[in-house]
């Protein structure tokens, strides 16, 4: 199952793969949207090397994030429309594992993207930031099932109301504006999902914070934040699931 949807993944990454270009050169265009700007009137502020760092490491965290979390919304509401809604749940396997399989899949293949826009972003800004992989990973990994958990609350809201397209556009500037609120001006947020965790990768990738400098008590918190959005993710997806099987809406759009 693993394996067939991260093919699935390929295909279409590989069928319509022009599209996926015209996406990240979009991204490229808004990146260097927002640092020319910032750098037009904001040039002369102290620590403005800083300033920039953090632009430019927060709207790439955002749009990892927005592949993670948003992907698998977007999956229900393709499936919806072609009519495939139906099909997935005639198989022996939960459907959220399935879901979470495309969402993993969805991911390795935008990595890749990602990591391409991240090194053009920084030749054409000289903004070049901290890349140490062996850091940034792990953080990542945890990072990334709370990430889900939010994926799988999308998709459970697209399984009941169907018309989420709106509401994923809306998501989009939510997650900017929580993933740009530096951690320490608003304490209370790394009690949000995966806020935590942006904020040690944006330590990694702006200040040079390597993995070993984190406490255990950051890492605990960071696996214990994930570990319970990743089950109240899948718990209200599966709720929202039953709820659309007794309404007899599960697969209709």
């Amino acid at each position: 199952m693993f394996k067939s949807n991260i093919f699935k993944q390929y295909i279409e990454f590989r069928r319509y793969l022009t599209n996926t270009l015209l996406e990240l050169f979009i991204f490229y265009v808004i990146l260097m949207a927002l640092f020319l700007g910032f750098n037009t009137f904001a040039g002369q502020m102290d620590h403005f090397g800083e300033k920039i760092e953090y632009v430019v490491a927060g709207y790439l965290i955002w749009i990892f994030a927005l592949t993670a979390m948003q992907s698998i919304g977007w999956e229900v509401y393709t499936d919806m429309q072609r009519g495939t809604m139906d099909q997935l749940y005639m198989t022996p396997i939960s459907v959220w594992k399935i879901l979470l399989s495309r969402m993993i899949g969805k991911v390795l293949i935008q990595s890749s993207g990602v990591a391409l826009l991240t090194i053009v972003s920084m030749v054409t800004t000289g903004v070049y930031l901290n890349t140490d992989l062996i850091s940034i990973i792990p953080i990542l990994l945890l990072t990334l099932f709370s990430m889900f958990g939010i994926g799988f609350i999308v998709a459970g809201i697209c399984i009941l109301i169907k018309q989420v397209d709106n509401l994923l556009i809306l998501f989009q500037f939510l997650l900017m504006s929580f993933v740009y609120i530096p951690i320490e001006k608003a304490p209370f947020l790394k009690y949000f999902p995966c806020i935590y965790g942006v904020d040690m990768l944006k330590q990694t990738m702006i200040n040079h914070v390597s993995l070993w400098e984190f406490s255990v008590g950051d890492f605990a918190f960071l696996l214990v934040n994930s570990f319970v959005y990743f089950c109240l993710g899948v718990g209200l997806f599966r709720l929202c699931e039953n709820t659309a099987i007794k309404k007899g809406i599960l697969g209709k759009y």
